[in-house]
């Protein structure tokens, strides 16, 4: 996590104060060691329940330079996994306290470091089986769910609302996500599973947006309303 690849990034006009070294004799070093390094990162990331129920897998690697007075700067993402996440790795590592530096010619120096943090979520399970929820769903009603205002406003929403995967280092992913959830009887979504889907990102930024979606008009069977499942591809694109 710490590991330091004697290289000067930046050596065109720059004094020694300001030089930043990739590579240094002694590397930069978080007090206490790797361990500490860690437990301080699973300790202060703190992310709120949507995002961790979403079930993401994957590293965010981020890049900071390491002060010769032992402050953390220059904080950024070289490979992204879903924005909040990135955000909140940005945020924590700035916190961090003041590091060991790394030395050349047994002076301390600025130095360059990458840090990968690994994210495992498991989504929640929920309080009914799947087995009772398949059993309360109705796969033919007479009158399907219907978004308000029909397909038209439900691509304008889509369209709308692919904000965090605009803004994110993955745009320039092409892919068609395909998400499944139910419409209750009162128009409200539930049980959203993605099954297809493109990066960990993107499937992350699909479960945001049908989670986020405003109540349908519920199906209906036999003049009541009736919970049934749907089938929704979403097309991400550049």
């Amino acid at each position: 996590m710490f590991a330091n690849p004697d290289t000067l990034i930046n050596d065109n006009n720059t004094t020694e104060k300001d030089s930043v070294y990739e590579i240094t004799e002694e590397p930069a070093q978080y007090p206490g060691g790797l361990q500490a390094g860690m437990q301080f990162l699973a300790q202060n990331i703190k992310l709120p329940p949507e995002i961790m129920k979403l079930g993401i897998q994957g590293r965010v690697v981020a890049q900071m330079i390491i002060r010769s007075d032992g402050k953390v700067s220059d904080v950024k993402i070289i490979r992204s996994l879903h924005p909040d996440l990135d955000k909140e790795v940005v945020r924590v590592l700035e916190t961090m306290p003041l590091w060991v530096p790394g030395k050349k010619d047994g002076k301390a120096v600025n130095s360059q470091i990458t840090i990968p943090v690994k994210f495992n979520f498991s989504p929640p399970v929920s309080q009914n089986t799947e087995q009772e929820t398949n059993n309360n769903i109705c796969e033919t009603p007479d009158i399907f769910p219907k978004f308000p205002g029909g397909t038209k406003k439900l691509n304008k929403y889509l369209e709308q609302h692919i904000i965090h995967w605009k803004n994110a280092q993955t745009q320039n992913e092409k892919c068609r996500v395909i998400t499944t959830f139910i419409i209750r009887e009162d128009g409200s979504i539930s049980d959203v599973k993605v099954i297809q889907g493109g990066s960990p990102a993107l499937t992350a930024e699909a479960y945001r947006i049908i989670s986020q979606m405003p109540k349908w008009e519920p199906g209906q069977q036999g003049g009541k309303p009736v919970s049934v499942r749907i089938t929704l591809p979403i097309n991400f694109h550049p």
